[in-house]
């Protein structure tokens, strides 16, 4: 796969969503990209193997509380808020049955449009979204805010499971281009800045968290929806 195509998706994502972002540079170094050494496969396992994915989704469909993350995965604190207040809240919330988790990628910034996104959205027609974007989240440190297509695919190919080449057909995919533009209409209707945020929406009702909220922050919204 060649960095042109990957620049092609790019644009006609950026088309799609009608904003001004200027996409980010995708630096090959010279000679070519490298394969990336992925770390933390084992701990994602752990934590969402065996659990129902659809999609943007992960966790049981009929649990009463669903937790709507918007995060842009291709940001230093971003990456870090998924692994430091979305991951605790697997084992005593979403795999008991308690609550869901639903993934909204935003941009934080004006500056470009995340190629993450894209791969990580593809990844959920497989119903593997949430392993790959927390498998990303947790390289984020050695592949940078300028990621490039074989880190991408690196993730790929440490997800269980998962067929790499199906997930490249869907990188091209109407559908998945069409859910990107869908969750930055979202993150618009909501007011989203610069940061994560998060919606908790139970039969007790609905909090916003939208600055960064903790993990203990979000698990005081479950018990307090659902």
């Amino acid at each position: 796969m060649s960095v042109s195509v990957w620049v092609v998706r790019a644009l006609l994502a950026l088309a799609l969503l009608g904003v001004g972002y200027v996409i980010v540079s995708i630096s090959i170094g010279e000679g070519g990209p490298q394969p990336a050494s992925i770390g933390g496969i084992n701990e994602v396992q752990q934590l969402y193997g065996g659990l129902s994915e659809d999609a943007a989704y992960a966790g049981d469909d009929e649990a009463p509380v669903t937790v709507t993350v918007f995060n842009d995965l291709q940001c230093s604190e971003c990456a870090a808020f998924q692994v430091e207040s979305i991951d605790p809240l697997v084992e005593p919330y979403v795999r008991p049955g308690e609550a869901r988790l639903e993934l909204i990628h935003l941009s934080v910034t004006q500056r470009m449009l995340t190629l993450t996104a894209l791969a990580s959205t593809a990844a959920g027609q497989q119903d593997r979204q949430w392993q790959y974007a927390d498998l990303f989240a947790r390289n984020f440190e050695s592949f940078g805010e300028t990621v490039d297509e074989q880190e991408l695919q690196s993730v790929a190919d440490s997800v269980p499971q998962f067929e790499v080449p199906a997930w490249e057909a869907a990188l091209d995919d109407e559908e998945v281009r069409q859910i990107i533009e869908a969750d930055a209409q979202l993150a618009i209707d909501f007011e989203l800045g610069d940061e994560p945020g998060v919606v908790v929406e139970g039969p007790g009702g609905t909090e916003e968290l939208l600055a960064s909220p903790s993990a203990e922050e979000i698990a005081a919204a479950i018990e307090a929806v659902g």
